[in-house]
């Protein structure tokens, strides 16, 4: 040949040669790392922030509930002790006035009933604000000696039963667990007249699972009794979405109650 000009091209060669196959992958490749970690970026954000935001929500649960507890202290070492000292006072002058007039006898009465009406309040009060129970114990030994102390002087049989591993949630499930359990508790050894109350933890691997079942005088689900003392069966589901969980009560008048909290767990 004696220059380029005495070729003829034909047919031009394709552009995807080896060459610019190689460019275009390498250029896909970087794009799909980029994506990949910018995904990454935002996702690892997004959990900082939200363990930020547990953070947060558990300090000011706990600030509250040190708050509460002093409030307790409050109430204990003023109002309870001096409704107590009132209350024996107006024992001592009940006696005193044995011989007394009938109107005074009865006006005695009704004062003493309204103290120990009000003191009861008061250790009410005292108890649903402090959490010492959960911090010197484990929710199952506290719901433990709640059953215990409700049924103490009576003749009523308890069960209390733990299935898989016990371990520890976060400050503001125990609490609430603690609170439905205590209510739920109340309602069958007070208002449902139970002869055999039986308390049940199943700590699984997905959920928890805190079950009351009594042997009681029942109700209606479909309309279910006023709490009187408590915060009720409204109150117990307002604790369980406060959680996350779901309350399911089954319930038949004079077939007694069973009351089920079911709280899944982060995987």
């Amino acid at each position: 040949l004696r220059s380029p000009a005495d070729l003829t091209i034909l047919r031009s060669p394709s552009w995807w040669d080896f060459q610019h196959t190689t460019y275009v992958l390498a250029a896909v490749t970087t794009g799909l790392l980029l994506t990949i970690g910018i995904l990454t970026l935002f996702a690892r954000q997004r959990l900082k922030e939200q363990e930020r935001q547990r953070a947060m929500a558990e300090a000011e649960f706990a600030a509250i509930l040190n708050e509460r507890n002093r409030v307790a202290r409050e109430i204990h070492d003023t109002l309870a002790q001096g409704l107590t000292a009132t209350s024996f006072q107006l024992r001592l002058a009940k006696k005193h006035a044995s011989e007394a007039s009938e109107p005074l006898n009865q006006h005695l009465d009704a004062a003493h009933e309204l103290v120990r009406g009000s003191l009861a309040e008061a250790r009410n009060s005292i108890w649903n604000m402090r959490s010492q129970v959960l911090e010197t114990g484990d929710l199952a030994s506290a719901l433990k000696n709640i059953l215990a102390q409700m049924v103490e002087g009576s003749e009523r049989k308890t069960d209390f039963v733990v299935k898989g591993q016990a371990r520890r949630f976060a400050p503001v499930v125990e609490n609430n667990l603690l609170r439905v359990g205590q209510e739920a508790i109340t309602n069958a050894v007070r208002h449902a007249n139970a002869k055999r109350v039986s308390v049940e933890l199943d700590f699984s691997e997905k959920q928890f699972q805190l079950i009351v079942r009594d042997d009681g005088c029942g109700f209606s689900v479909s309309h279910p009794p006023k709490s009187s003392g408590g915060f009720g069966l409204i109150g117990m589901r307002e604790r369980a979405a406060e959680i996350r969980g779901e309350l399911s009560m089954k319930s038949e008048p004079g077939q007694g109650s069973e009351i089920i909290l079911t709280v899944p767990l982060p995987g």
